[in-house]
């Protein structure tokens, strides 16, 4: 009787093992951050390309700048509309998962994480034509509204994923951000070569404007809950 009863409370042991591992089993939310991440990263790259669009004159003249701006701002908006759709139904379909598995750290990190990815870019289109209703026929200067509240979020972001996961590298990965941030900002402007007598004029704050530094820091979070994964199933 005595065999049966520990037998049963080792069971019942075991089976509370396997719910908190499972549910601060973080390769959702990881999966989340790829995708979100590779998404910002591939924009940024398209907006800097457009930026080196924008500024070098082809050499077939007006005509052609023009066809290759029109392509140039359709890919965008594919790759923005496109990928925020992307998140938001990869997003639902693994919180559901998360929910049937396990309710703890995981679907949390999710729901946190989820809002702020699906929500941020709402914002971003809000806060985008509110800036250009207010400042009609006046040229925003420096770094816009919009990546400015991007600076502030995202490391807060970080900083959460570092408490809630008990984990430093979140944390380390937000105090990065910060000082990438204001190192850039305070870069002054130089002169880049393009061809023969012409310059362009460029910033490394340029890359504050896109979403690929974001983009990499979500890569790069990513990683973290991964190894964070294999490690505690090591």
């Amino acid at each position: 009787m005595e065999r049966n009863i520990q037998q049963a409370l080792d069971d019942v042991g075991e089976i509370k093992r396997i719910l908190n591992q499972t549910g601060r089993d973080l390769s959702n939310a990881a999966r989340l951050f790829f995708l979100a991440g590779a998404v910002w990263a591939a924009e940024g790259l398209l907006q800097l390309a457009g930026t080196l669009l924008m500024t070098v004159q082809p050499a077939g003249g007006v005509p052609t700048l023009g066809i290759r701006t029109s392509a140039y701002l359709i890919s965008l908006q594919a790759i923005h509309w496109g990928g925020w759709l992307a998140v938001l139904l990869m997003w639902l379909c693994l919180r559901r998962r998360q929910k049937e598995l396990s309710r703890g750290l995981g679907l949390q990190l999710l729901d946190i994480w989820g809002c702020f990815l699906v929500g941020v870019t709402l914002l971003e289109r809000a806060v985008s034509n509110i800036s250009a209703y207010l400042t009609f026929h006046k040229p925003l200067q420096g770094v816009p509204v919009w990546y400015l509240f991007l600076m502030v979020s995202l490391p807060l972001m970080l900083f959460l994923t570092g408490v809630l996961t008990g984990k430093r590298g979140p944390s380390y990965l937000a105090a990065g951000w910060i000082a990438l941030s204001l190192i850039l900002l305070l870069i002054p402007w130089f002169e880049l070569p393009v061809e023969e007598n012409i310059t362009m004029t460029l910033s490394l704050n340029t890359l504050l404007c896109s979403s690929l530094l974001p983009g990499l820091f979500l890569l790069a979070l990513g990683a973290l809950m991964m190894r964070q994964r294999e490690a505690s199933h090591a």
